[in-house]
């Protein structure tokens, strides 16, 4: 049995595409593990909390689904701290410095928990701070103190935060500023996207026969949730993961800082992968690190997406919301009244105007037709310049 296959089967029926599937179920291992285990080495330690971030290009993508049905998994261990819907920093910083017995019978202490919501702009509401806090909280800290904001928690103990929340590009846009990407929450987030969903399912049809498979998750959850202590990689797997980390090419321009900061990603993934599986002694095997990084790898073009146009003009992420609409056509070309459509209520006539004339001036977009309408195409420098940035720069890549 492994717990992400089969979470995979079980949600089998709905629309989401797999990768939603699977990077939740991975933030809901990470939430259960919360600060109980963690990798060793001389100076430090390596908890397998996570940042998971679901993009959806469109509503029909059903990005709620995974997120919603991997918090009632947590919730039903009920061993960790659960932040869902609409809150505060302070509120955040209030729930976790509590300590409390839950309705399962756990007492909770420490900082350990889980942010959980279905919309990224109402996990935490805008605060000049709020992201900041949450770049420091993720490498963890026996004690954190507050000196940023007035009132409330003063000091947390034992901060293990893992996040999983979805939005949409246009909202996700409206949180993930220049500070977050260029100031290092970006790099320390796993960003899944999809254009499409997996099927179509009116749900008319269901089989009341199928299998039920939660019991099974939430026993191997249960099991993992009584873990303790240092997990172990095998000789196998830390020479894999040293070969491949010595293969990184992080000296090149990256001012997003993802390929530097890739490798933690992968130790932390490696050990929720290992987690996984039905006869985890505690014990990370090379096939596990393997599996960590094709996943880490196969995510490094959202990262692109998001940051194709740099800097602070306000004019950057409407350039950007548009370029990422005309990657996803498969001729990469779009008419224009489609195109606003698309982007009604995130910029005007007038906006897209300005951001098209630059581009065109920048030559990244020409003018075309498409169906007798006025339509914008990518131009191929922009394609091939994009191919060659997105391209990873380490061991494994497909376009290596």
């Amino acid at each position: 049995m492994n717990f992400i296959t089969t979470l995979v089967e079980h949600l089998d029926d709905i629309e989401s595409p797999n990768s939603y599937i699977v990077w939740s179920g991975l933030a809901a291992l990470a939430a259960v593990l919360r600060d109980n285990i963690y990798f060793k080495y001389r100076h430090d330690k390596i908890y397998p909390n996570v940042y998971v971030f679901i993009i959806a290009g469109s509503s029909a993508t059903r990005k709620d689904a995974p997120v919603r049905i991997c918090e009632k998994l947590v919730r039903e261990i009920g061993n960790t701290k659960i932040v869902s819907g609409r809150s505060s920093i302070q509120a955040v910083m209030k729930m976790l410095g509590e300590n409390y017995t839950n309705d399962k019978g756990h007492r909770l202490k420490g900082a350990s928990g889980i942010l959980c919501s279905k919309e990224l702009s109402d996990l935490v509401v805008e605060d000049p701070v709020a992201m900041k806090v949450i770049t420091d909280w993720y490498d963890c800290h026996d004690t954190w103190d507050n000196n940023l904001i007035s009132g409330g928690v003063s000091k947390l103990e034992n901060v293990c935060v893992t996040i999983l929340a979805a939005s949409n590009d246009i909202l996700f846009q409206d949180v993930f500023k220049n500070a977050e990407i260029y100031g290092g929450l970006l790099a320390r987030s796993f960003i899944i996207s999809e254009n499409r969903r997996k099927k179509k399912n009116s749900r008319m049809f269901d089989s009341l026969d199928q299998r039920d498979l939660y019991p099974i998750l939430i026993e191997h959850l249960r099991k993992l949730s009584s873990l303790k202590g240092e997990v172990i990689f095998t000789d196998h797997a830390k020479r894999y993961y040293d070969d491949w980390y010595n293969s990184i090419e992080d000296d090149r321009f990256d001012r997003a800082g993802v390929i530097a900061r890739i490798h933690t990603g992968v130790l932390k993934i490696s050990i929720l992968l290992a987690s996984a599986r039905s006869d985890f002694e505690m014990t990370v095997r090379e096939a596990d690190v393997e599996q960590a990084i094709n996943l880490c790898l196969n995510l490094l073009k959202n990262y692109k997406q998001i940051t194709v146009v740099n800097g602070k003009s306000e004019l950057a992420n409407p350039m950007n919301l548009i370029l990422m609409e005309l990657i996803r056509e498969k001729d990469h070309c779009l008419q224009r009244r489609i195109l606003i459509q698309r982007l009604l209520g995130s910029l005007d006539s007038q906006i897209m105007d300005r951001c098209t004339e630059t581009l065109i001036d920048a030559g990244f977009v020409t003018i075309t037709s498409k169906g007798g309408n006025p339509a914008y195409k990518l131009t191929e420098k922009f394609l091939l310049d994009y191919e060659k940035e997105s391209a990873p720069r380490v061991k494994g890549a497909t376009n290596e």
